[in-house]
């Protein structure tokens, strides 16, 4: 049709185009599509069209009045979710992205299971940590990434967000292999510990697994602010394997549970 009408409709078809370059650009979307587009007597005309926005860029973004709903489906936020995501509103080093996939505990009750928190860096060692998790009883009340190299005050918040969810038995922390800077990662999460904690005792157990770039400065943080004196701490480094995480874990817990004559908090 385009070809047969002399290609008159070239400049209109070529403006449309630019304009909805323009719109993916400054929209920061991940997705603009006209399809299909109508001929008509006025010209070409938009039949159809979808724009998907990026969620982590709706911060820039309030005349759009949207809130983040992909990942919670058609519940409302949570007040925890909300206050995780305030931490990256105005600080873009890194991320700090926390959804409380069972925010209650509920799922871990129906399942039998013990519901923990949980901070990984990278989502692939933190779905393979979770893998090895999950089948010795263990559930994450949360899941949070915290990569891309973030400061150590996301790192403190977010830490004080996922340890402010009640009735978690427990904190798992575990870093893929990569160049993030884990001594950064270190002392924000120390800081909330100490915060905490000030005795350096945590009430709940908790793994912390290192590995990657800074790692050795990272472990000897904890050594040096006292944390890893209490029997509720167990300090793994890059020599520890997902599945050694896990099973850390287990034991940790376990013995706590014992010590505790097997009553949950």
């Amino acid at each position: 049709m385009l070809f047969r009408s002399g290609g008159r409709a070239l400049p209109a078809l070529a403006g449309m185009a630019v304009k909805l370059f323009e719109i993916y650009r400054s929209g920061d979307c991940t997705l603009a599509e006209i399809n299909p587009v109508a001929m008509t007597a006025r010209g070409p005309v938009a039949a159809d069209a979808r724009v998907s926005i990026d969620d982590d860029a709706l911060f820039r973004h309030p005349e759009f009045d949207l809130d983040e709903r992909g990942e919670v489906g058609d519940r409302e936020r949570t007040p925890l979710e909300i206050i995780a995501a305030k931490i990256d509103a105005h600080d873009h080093r890194g991320s700090a992205h926390f959804v409380q996939i069972d925010p209650d505990g509920s799922l871990a009750a129906a399942e039998g299971k013990i519901s923990i928190g949980f901070d990984g860096v990278g989502t692939g060692v933190s779905l393979a940590t979770l893998d090895e998790l999950v089948p010795l009883g263990f559930m994450p009340r949360n899941f949070c990434d915290t990569s891309g190299n973030p400061t150590a005050s996301k790192l403190y918040r977010i830490t004080k967000v996922i340890l402010a969810q009640p009735d978690i038995e427990g904190y798992v922390f575990v870093s893929c292999l990569s160049s993030q800077q884990l001594d950064n990662t270190a002392r924000g999460i120390v800081k909330a510990f100490l915060e905490l904690y000030p005795d350096r005792n945590p009430n709940i157990p908790c793994v912390f697994c290192y590995r990657g770039a800074w790692d050795e400065t990272a472990i000897e943080m904890f050594h040096t602010h006292g944390l890893t004196k209490s029997p509720l701490v167990r300090l793994l480094g890059r020599d520890a394997s997902e599945r050694d995480v896990a099973l850390a874990f287990r034991d940790l817990h376990a013995r706590w549970t014992a010590e505790r004559g097997g009553a949950r908090p």
